[in-house]
């Protein structure tokens, strides 16, 4: 689990009670490409050209109650996320809905938003109200999945959103998922929507979900370069404990719970001498030179409707958070033009509305969800 500090006995407790029932049962773990690109660069769906696709990181949580055996869910994490940091609320919506739970790795990290709810224990801490699952059994899951370039999925060239909606195709296709509804938060957002509009690949979306994200083009914000270039810093000194790590992000970043979650992405490794230091899972190098790209989205608002300026009719959930500003008046109506069946709802949180908001997140997007069943 991804906690920025240890449980307390009390949330250790309610680990092992409430979510006792839930289990890992499998991981399907593709060891990381770091090599770069495989040969095959580019792959064709349909008419359009999208950057070959990676297997995805993932595990799988088998509760037994399955009530929606014909449905799933996917869920996207943000930039400098992984897997870990949605597992507690895939819990929650599988226990809610019944049905396949999926968690993948997108969604932008915004500088000073984390605060004190990052933590995975924290967001159980928050659905101490839901009550716990009766009876598990598969196949009803909740795995979470790490995008490319991120946690041990493979780490490629480009990271784009064309390249991330044909991973997600990907998944879903091995995967034998149908009748999906798919949610991503920030960066993952703009993943699953730019899915969503690629009328080659949308043939499983049942509905849609953004955290705090609309497809909108805009320049990301100064604080990601700063974050990698300081990020390398850490590992050209090939510090040796977090603590070190820590002292050079301080440099760029005050807040305490944002450098301990970046510093969640480092593992032990060792030089040709047996010398033990730490480093990024992360490719870092590669993540700054794409960081333009996080801002980009590969389609124009219609209308007209076209290839380049499609829509996607099917029922779509935006959440935004109330005290950020990435949801805004001026791209709320981009949203709509791309998605005509778009609704949006407000919690009283910042960017990482998931976190500070978990039992008000899993009911919105699991009524959202349900309703449409």
């Amino acid at each position: 689990m991804a906690a920025i500090i240890r449980p307390s006995p009390s949330v250790a407790s309610l680990l092992r009670t409430q979510y006792a029932p839930f289990k890992v049962a499998r991981t399907a773990a593709y060891i990381a490409q770091r090599a770069g690109p495989s040969a095959e660069q580019t792959r064709s769906y349909g008419t359009r050209q999208l950057p070959a696709p990676v297997d995805l990181a993932f595990d799988v949580i088998e509760p037994k109650d399955v009530r929606i055996a014909d449905q799933s869910m996917v869920i996207c994490h943000g930039l400098f996320g992984s897997k870990q940091n949605w597992r507690s609320l895939a819990k929650a919506f599988a226990q809610k809905l019944g049905m396949n739970v999926y968690t993948l790795v997108c969604g932008v990290l915004q500088n000073r938003l984390l605060r004190f709810h990052v933590a995975d224990y924290i967001v159980l801490a928050h659905l101490r109200s839901l009550s716990p699952p009766t009876s598990c059994r598969p196949p009803l899951t909740a795995p979470p999945n790490d995008m490319r370039n991120h946690g041990v999925s493979p780490h490629v060239k480009p990271h784009n959103y064309d390249a991330m909606a044909a991973d997600i195709a990907l998944f879903v296709e091995k995967q034998g998922l149908k009748n999906v509804n798919l949610l991503g938060h920030s960066m993952g957002g703009k993943a699953v929507m730019a899915y969503a509009l690629n009328s080659d690949l949308n043939g499983p979306l049942r509905s849609l979900m953004s955290v705090d994200m609309t497809p909108a083009i805009g320049k990301v914000s100064p604080e990601f370069e700063a974050y990698t270039d300081n990020m390398l810093e850490i590992e050209h000194a090939k510090v040796a404990n977090r603590h070190d790590a820590d002292k050079i992000l301080h440099k760029v970043e005050k807040n305490k719970s944002t450098r301990q979650f970046l510093l969640t992405n480092m593992v032990s490794d060792q030089d040709e001498s047996g010398k033990s230091f730490l480093r990024f899972r992360l490719p870092v190098q590669l993540l700054k030179e794409e960081v333009p790209s996080i801002g980009e989205f590969p389609y124009t608002p219609p209308p007209p409707v076209s290839a380049t300026s499609p829509q996607w009719m099917g029922p779509v959930l935006v959440l935004k958070g109330a005290q950020s500003k990435y949801v805004n008046r001026r791209n709320i109506p981009i949203c709509e033009a791309f998605f005509p069946n778009c609704r949006v709802e407000i919690l009283d949180a910042g960017h990482w509305v998931h976190a500070e908001k978990p039992a008000e997140t899993v009911e919105l997007v699991g009524q959202f969800i349900l309703d449409g069943k």
